[in-house]
């Protein structure tokens, strides 16, 4: 992991042992630019989640890059996997359901979110989190 100036940061993900380290490395980022501990908790949950989902579609990895921009941050999770399957969900999945909570979810936590495949085959997500409380 290789933390970049104080506007920005960017992260390697290899595997899921790295996601602790993902989480403590962004929120200390995000400490000194957020004031309040849970628009920081919002950002890490979001990033941590779509990080998890690239690692299980990567062939070798997944990168987080994280940067501010005016109130806002911007965090971008790529892999270099076969890229996305299906959209964003709308609603909760069933509560059978094995899987499909970690994009609704990611998208209750932030303000906006987009998701595409990559010209490389790979999958790109995008998120911007106001850095201040949500209204």
């Amino acid at each position: 992991m290789v933390a970049a100036p104080r506007g920005s940061l960017e992260l390697t993900v290899l595997n899921a042992e790295a996601l602790a380290g993902v989480r403590h490395a962004l929120a200390n980022w995000l400490k000194p630019l957020v004031a309040d501990i849970n628009v920081v908790s919002d950002i890490v949950a979001a990033s941590t989640e779509l990080c998890s989902n690239a690692l299980r579609a990567a062939d070798s990895k997944a990168v987080m890059r994280a940067h501010t921009s005016g109130d806002s941050v911007l965090v971008e999770v790529v892999d270099d996997g076969d890229g996305i399957k299906g959209g964003l969900p709308d609603t909760p999945p069933p509560p059978y359901a094995e899987s499909g909570r970690g994009l609704f979810m990611v998208r209750q936590l932030v303000d906006v979110l987009w998701i595409r495949r990559t010209p490389e085959g790979g999958t790109q997500a995008i998120f911007a989190r106001r850095l201040g409380p949500t209204q």
